[in-house]
C-alpha cells in the first residue's frame, strides 16, 4: 500500500495511505508527549499519546524492522505454468 507523507513541520508528521486514511503524529513538548491520530475523511477519528520512553521503544521497533526487511530476500515470483508458456508462444508465433 502506497503511503503519501504532507504537512511535514518540525513538530507534525502526517502520514495518508492509497485508502486517504491519515496517521497523524503531533509533538507536544509541554506535555513531553507524541499525540498520534487517525483521520478519515476529514475527521479524527482515533487518538492515542505516546510518551517519550514508549515512542523511543517504538521508533526501535521500526528500526528494526526496516532494517530487516532491507536484508529480507525479495519475494520471486512463482514459475510461469507450461500452459502459458505453450500459450504465449502460439500467441507470438514463435517455437522454442
Amino acid at each position: 500500500m502506497t503511503t503519501t507523507l504532507l504537512e511535514a513541520t518540525p513538530t507534525r508528521e502526517v502520514l495518508i495511505d492509497a485508502r486517504g486514511d491519515a496517521l497523524r503524529a503531533t509533538w507536544h513538548p509541554e506535555a513531553r508527549t507524541v499525540q498520534l491520530s487517525l483521520w478519515r475523511d476529514g475527521s479524527c477519528r482515533a487518538t492515542f499519546p505516546l510518551s517519550t520512553d514508549d515512542a523511543a521503544r517504538l521508533s526501535m521497533f521500526l528500526t528494526a524492522s526496516l532494517a530487516a526487511s532491507a536484508s529480507a530476500p525479495q519475494p520471486v515470483a512463482p514459475p510461469t505454468p507450461a500452459w502459458r508458456r505453450r500459450l504465449a508462444r502460439w500467441i507470438t508465433g514463435r517455437e522454442d
